[in-house]
C-alpha cells in the first residue's frame, strides 16, 4: 500500500508536470528526472510486482501523459474563450491555441521526450501529438468547415470578410509551423493521425486568399508608384524604388504558393496558374500605374521648343524592363516544371501551353507600355526636331557646308540620344531609334516636298541645293545606324524616307535619267495594264539586235508570228544612231 501512494503520488505530479516541472528551469528538470527513476525503481521492485501485477510502468505513464496533455489543452482553450462570439474571433481563439501547442511540443521534443524515453522507455513526444491530434485537429477541421461556409454565403462586408480571410491565413501559417514537429514522427505514427490530412482542411478558402494576395499585391504597387520619386536608386541600379517593390510583391506571392504546400498534381497545376495569374495582374497594374503617374506629371506632354527627355521617363522605363527581367524568374521559383512532369496523359504539355500563353501575353503588354513611353519620349522632341530641321534647310540655302548647317539639329538630337543610350537597356534604346526615325523622316517631308512655299522659294537654287539635301540625308542614315550598333537598312527603309529619296533623286537627275524614267514609268504601267481590256488594243513585236553590224532590227506582225517564219522583207534596220530611238519607242508601245 506504501508503494501503490508513492507511485499514484509521483504519477499525480506527472498530471500537472508543465507546471511543477517547467522546461526552462534546469533544476526543476532535474526533479522530474529523479521523479522518472523512482517510478522505474518502485515498479522493478518484486514486491510491487506482486501485489499489483495489473500495473505496468510504460501503461502508467502513457496514461498520465495523456491525461495531463488533454488537461492543459483544455485550460489553455478556455482561457483563450473570446468574450465576443463571431468567425473572426473564433478564428483567432484556433491560431493562438495552435501557437500554444506548437510551443508546448517544443518542449516535449527537446526537454521531456529523452528523459521519458530513456528512464521509462515512453514516447513523450509521440504521445502528446497523438493527445493534440485527438484534441486540437479535428476541432480545427469541424471550425474550418464553418468558416469557409461563412466566408461564401454570410452578408458581411467586405472588409469583413477579409479580416476573416486574413485570420485564416494566419491560422493556416500556424499549422504549417507545427507540421514541422509533424514530420518528425515515424512514417507510421504520421499515417494514423487527422493532421495527416491538415492541408485539405484549408482547400475551400485556397482561392479566396489568392484572391485576397493578389488584391492586396495591386494596392501595394499602387502605393509603392504613388511614394516613388522615380529617381534611379544609383548609377549601377538605374530603377528606382517601386520597381523594386514590385518584385518583393512578386516574391512574396510565391511564398504564399510556397506556403500552400503540395496536395496532388492536379491541384497543385491548378493553384500554380492562379498564383501565375495573380502575379501577371500585379504586373499589369503596375504598368497602368506608372504610366498614370507619368502622364499626372506632365511627362507625356508635346513640348513646342528643345526640350530634353526627362530623366524620370528613362527610369520608368527601367523599371519596366526590371520587372519584365523579375516576371522571367517566377515560373522557376513556382517550380512549374516539377509540377508539369507530374501530370498525367499529356499534362506537361498542356502546362508548357498555359505558361507560354500567360508570359507571352505578360510580356507583350509590359513592351507595348515600353513601346507609350517611348513614343511619348520621342514626342516630347518632336518640337525641336522641327524646328531645327527647318533651320537646317534653311542654312542649306547658303554657301556653307551641310554639316555646320545641321549643327543645331544634330546636336538636340545627339544630347538626348546620348542620355537614353547610358540609362537605358540597348533593346530598349532600339526601340527608341525604330520610334524617332520616323519622326525626322516626317519632319523632313512636311518641311519639303508636302510645303509648296518652300518648293517655290528653293526652285531657283538647282541642283546642288538638292545635292546638300541628299548629303543630309545620308548624314541622317549614318547616325542612326550608329555604326553597326542602331538601325539596320531595312529598319530604315520605312514609307518617308522612300518618299524623300524619289523626291531628292527627282530633281537631281539629268534630262536622259528622267526620260529614261518616264519610259520605265509607262512599261511599269502596262505590265499591270489588262491587255484584253485596255482601250489601246496590243501588238506583237519582235526585237534582234547585230553587234557586229551595231544594227536594231524592229519587226511587227498581225496576228503574232513565230521566228521561224520571218521573212527578210518584213524588217526594217536602224543604225546605231537610232537605236535609242527605236528602244524608246519600244517602250511607249
Amino acid at each position: 500500500a506504501g508503494l501503490s501512494k508513492i507511485v499514484n503520488l509521483c504519477l499525480a505530479q506527472l498530471t500537472k508536470q508543465r507546471e511543477i516541472f517547467p522546461p526552462e528551469k534546469k533544476p526543476a528538470i532535474e526533479r522530474l528526472v529523479h521523479l522518472l527513476n523512482l517510478l522505474q525503481a518502485v515498479y522493478e521492485f518484486e514486491v510491487f510486482r506482486q501485489y499489483y501485477p495489473q500495473r505496468s510502468l510504460d501503461s502508467d505513464i502513457t496514461s498520465m501523459v495523456k491525461k495531463s496533455t488533454s488537461g492543459w489543452y483544455t485550460i489553455q482553450k478556455a482561457f483563450l474563450a473570446p468574450t465576443v462570439q463571431n468567425p473572426v474571433t473564433q478564428t483567432t481563439q484556433l491560431t493562438e491555441l495552435v501557437r500554444l501547442v506548437k510551443d508546448d511540443l517544443v518542449a516535449s521534443k527537446h526537454f521531456y521526450d529523452h528523459h521519458f524515453q530513456e528512464r521509462v522507455k515512453v514516447p513523450y513526444f509521440h504521445i502528446a501529438f497523438e493527445e493534440y491530434d485527438r484534441l486540437l485537429c479535428s476541432e480545427v477541421k469541424e471550425q474550418m468547415e464553418v468558416l469557409a461556409e461563412n466566408l461564401k454565403t454570410s452578408n458581411d462586408t467586405d472588409e469583413e470578410k477579409e479580416k476573416l480571410s486574413a485570420e485564416l491565413f494566419r491560422l493556416f501559417l500556424a499549422v504549417i509551423e507545427l507540421k514541422k514537429y509533424f514530420d518528425q514522427l515515424e512514417d507510421e505514427q504520421r499515417a494514423k493521425m487527422e493532421f495527416s490530412n491538415h492541408m485539405s482542411w484549408f482547400g475551400a478558402v485556397v482561392k479566396n486568399w489568392m484572391d485576397v494576395a493578389e488584391s492586396k499585391g495591386i494596392q501595394m504597387v499602387k502605393k509603392a508608384v504613388t511614394l516613388d520619386t522615380f529617381r534611379k536608386i544609383t548609377d549601377d541600379l538605374k530603377y528606382s524604388t517601386s520597381a523594386v517593390d514590385v518584385a518583393v510583391t512578386m516574391n512574396q506571392v510565391v511564398k504564399f504558393w510556397e506556403h500552400l504546400g503540395r496536395i496532388d498534381p492536379e491541384t497543385d497545376f491548378a493553384r500554380m496558374t492562379k498564383v501565375m495569374d495573380s502575379i501577371v495582374a500585379i504586373v499589369r497594374s503596375y504598368c497602368e500605374h506608372t504610366i498614370s503617374r507619368l502622364e499626372s506629371h506632365g511627362h507625356f506632354s508635346a513640348k513646342e521648343d528643345e526640350a530634353d527627355v526627362a530623366d524620370e521617363l528613362c527610369v520608368a522605363l527601367n523599371n519596366l524592363d526590371f520587372t519584365e527581367q523579375n516576371l522571367e524568374d517566377i515560373p522557376a521559383k513556382l517550380c512549374w516544371n516539377d509540377v508539369a512532369k507530374q501530370l498525367p496523359e499529356n499534362g506537361e504539355e498542356r502546362a508548357k501551353t498555359t505558361l507560354g500563353t500567360l508570359m507571352t501575353s505578360c510580356t507583350e503588354d509590359i513592351n507595348n507600355y515600353i513601346g507609350k513611353i517611348v513614343r511619348q519620349a520621342v514626342n516630347i522632341m518632336r518640337g525641336g526636331v522641327n524646328k531645327l530641321t527647318l533651320e537646317s534647310l534653311t542654312k542649306m540655302e547658303g554657301p556653307g557646308e551641310v554639316m555646320d548647317a545641321m549643327d543645331g539639329l544634330m546636336t538636340y538630337m545627339a544630347r538626348n540620344l546620348t542620355m537614353l543610350c547610358n540609362e537605358v537597356r540597348p533593346s530598349t534604346f532600339k526601340i527608341v531609334l525604330r520610334e524617332l526615325w520616323p519622326l525626322v523622316m516626317d519632319s523632313l517631308l512636311q518641311a519639303t516636298v508636302d510645303n509648296p512655299k518652300w518648293q517655290e522659294s528653293t526652285q531657283r537654287l538647282g541642283k546642288t541645293y538638292y545635292s546638300k539635301l541628299e548629303k543630309m540625308i545620308k548624314i541622317l542614315v549614318d547616325f542612326f545606324e550608329c555604326n553597326g550598333q542602331g538601325l539596320t537598312q531595312d529598319e530604315l527603309d520605312i514609307a518617308a524616307y522612300r518618299n524623300m529619296q524619289e523626291y531628292i533623286t527627282l530633281y537631281c537627275a539629268t534630262n536622259t535619267d528622267l526620260v529614261r524614267r518616264y519610259y520605265a514609268q509607262i512599261v511599269e504601267e502596262q505590265n499591270t495594264m489588262d491587255v484584253h481590256k485596255s482601250e489601246y488594243g496590243s501588238v506583237t513585236v519582235l526585237v534582234s539586235y547585230f553587234k557586229a553590224k551595231e544594227t536594231l532590227l524592229v519587226h511587227s506582225e498581225y496576228p503574232p508570228v513565230k521566228l521561224g517564219s520571218l521573212q527578210r522583207s518584213q524588217m526594217c534596220f536602224a543604225t546605231r544612231s537610232d537605236v535609242l530611238f527605236f528602244t524608246n519607242a519600244l517602250l511607249l508601245l
